[in-house]
């Protein structure tokens, strides 16, 4: 399942997962099945794993990444979107070329505000030297 879907769904349906992979299995969509049955299995272990470790991270970490989630789900939705209006071959060069270009800004923004910290830094050594 590539879908995020399976973020939403509540406990009670994994019973039904399983019986769901039951049945592809029956059916002979082994792959399918394990996927499925695996997903169940992540869903019941995953939240008990990283409770505990969620409750003992700082909020700043948290909120980072929860940016680079933000930004991975953002580009993963602009990449469907330019496969869809120019296809399967040009979208991944359009996207990288959009993802470079988001770095670049990003740089250039660093850049800028260590020249700007720096200048402030000399003017107030400068002003307080009195030259």
């Amino acid at each position: 399942m590539t879908s995020p879907l399976w973020m939403f769904f509540p406990e009670e349906l994994l019973p039904f997962l399983l019986v769901a992979a039951g049945f592809l299995m029956i059916l002979g969509q082994r792959k399918l099945a394990g996927s499925l049955f695996l997903l169940a299995i992540v869903l019941a272990v995953l939240p008990v794993l990283l409770a505990p470790l969620m409750d003992t991270l700082p909020l700043w970490i948290l909120l980072l990444g929860l940016a680079v989630f933000g930004v991975a789900a953002a580009s993963a939705a602009l990449g469907w979107i330019l496969r869809l209006l120019f296809g399967k071959q040009v979208a991944p060069l359009v996207l990288a070329q959009l993802i470079a270009g988001m770095i670049e800004k990003l740089a250039a923004g660093v850049w800028w505000a260590t020249r700007s910290i720096t200048l402030l830094i000399w003017r107030g050594l400068t002003a307080l030297i009195g030259r």
